[in-house]
């Protein structure tokens, strides 16, 4: 039997911090989710809910008051190139080009003389070729994020963790980069978890959305998106589903 890889399990997480009023502040509230090995997988809800905590959390990059999270049944205990974030801001070395910025991770590996060739292999996957010798100033926002989007995957993570990596672009630039991380996704058939405001990004992409409540944050609903690609954003389909994710996070608005 072949193992599956990317698997990710949440249990009964909790996340509280303390303010710069010093006053405890729960983020996160018992939470339980199950992300399948290739799936993808979109959170939304209303700022404040502990989407970006959860994703950190997941990263190994903060750590839960209770509870924790396994990857293929290991516990999570710290950051790992088993599981690539890309943030909202590219954040490039300004003073590296394409090339040696999405080497940095196979580099700091010490890999990167026998994986040189993944390098080329990942900027060609995000449509960068002709680019490695540019530098982050001499991109578009979207070039930048296909750059760290590169730079994340060039370590074959089992698991991409995106945080609101569209949320700075331009209306049609964020489509299309919407289409091409699904055509990376169909290729690499990593899991993916993408944090989003966006609701039409969210069904667009996704195989299932989560949807969080306000602070502190607990699963309000979990829907499947069982829709055939590519999705058609005025159908009705689309519509519906749409409608129904919204009338949900204005009813947890209320709660």
């Amino acid at each position: 039997m072949v193992k599956s890889e990317g698997k990710i399990l949440v249990k009964n997480l909790s996340c509280e911090f303390i303010d710069h009023e010093g006053n405890k502040m729960t983020a996160l509230d018992k939470v339980n989710l199950e992300f399948n090995a290739g799936e993808f997988v979109s959170i939304v809800g209303p700022s404040g809910c502990g989407k970006s905590t959860l994703l950190r959390i997941i990263a190994g990059l903060q750590k839960p008051s209770n509870g924790g999270t396994l990857l293929d049944n290991d516990e999570i205990n710290g950051p790992s190139y088993e599981r690539g974030l890309v943030f909202q801001d590219p954040t490039l070395f300004p003073w590296l080009n394409v090339h040696d910025n999405v080497a940095t991770g196979l580099v700091a590996r010490k890999l990167y003389k026998e994986r040189k060739n993944d390098v080329t292999e990942y900027i060609d996957l995000v449509g960068l070729k002709g680019f490695e010798k540019s530098y982050p100033h001499q991109l578009s926002g979207g070039m930048a994020q296909r750059v760290a989007i590169a730079r994340a995957l060039v370590n074959h993570p089992k698991v991409l963790l995106l945080d609101e990596p569209l949320g700075a672009l331009d209306a049609f630039t964020r489509m299309y980069m919407q289409d091409e991380i699904l055509r990376i996704w169909k290729e690499r058939k990593s899991t993916m978890i993408l944090v989003t405001h966006d609701v039409d990004e969210a069904i667009y992409l996704s195989d299932k959305i989560v949807i969080m409540s306000p602070r502190p944050g607990r699963v309000q609903k979990v829907i499947d998106v069982n829709m055939a690609r590519p999705r058609r954003r005025n159908g009705k389909e689309f519509t519906e589903l749409r409608n129904e994710i919204l009338e949900v996070l204005n009813f947890a608005k209320k709660d």
